[in-house]
């Protein structure tokens, strides 16, 4: 728990002096944790608290510009005993999470990719790429 909190005093402390990419990683890092916590504490019944580790997972996966993970997580803490207000502000991040994710661009096979390309993207370049996967994930 100590590195934990450690963890998110520093992402905390990055984000605030306006350091985003360099908070990224440490937040990711964090809800690591956050998410680790969370089972154990529900396997020993304390299920109120294991959402609340979820809660806090989620939103470092948000911090870190992983609105999918977040959603996820954040679905899950709904599914424990929140109390009224707790479950009316995660049902708002989960919204607002699922609008991030809609505005996210779609991925684009490999052929599409290169067709931008200046020089790149005839039908005779293509024709040399034998074997390779035009299916590819470029957005990630």
């Amino acid at each position: 728990m100590a590195e934990k909190t450690k963890l998110l005093s520093q992402a905390q402390a990055f984000a605030q002096m306006g350091l985003t990419e360099t908070a990224r990683p440490v937040w990711r890092s964090a809800a690591s944790l956050e998410e680790r916590i969370a089972p154990r504490l529900d396997a020993l019944g304390r299920n109120r608290e294991a959402a609340l580790h979820r809660i806090s997972a989620a939103t470092c996966h948000r911090n870190a510009g992983q609105s999918s993970q977040a959603a996820n997580l954040f679905q899950g803490a709904l599914a424990g005993p929140l109390n009224d207000a707790t479950r009316a502000d995660v049902e708002q991040f989960l919204e607002e999470c699922l609008t991030e994710l809609d505005q996210e661009p779609s991925p684009i096979t490999l052929e599409a990719y290169l067709r931008k390309m200046p020089d790149v993207g005839t039908d005779a370049d293509f024709a040399r790429i034998e074997g390779s996967r035009r299916d590819v994930n470029l957005v990630d």
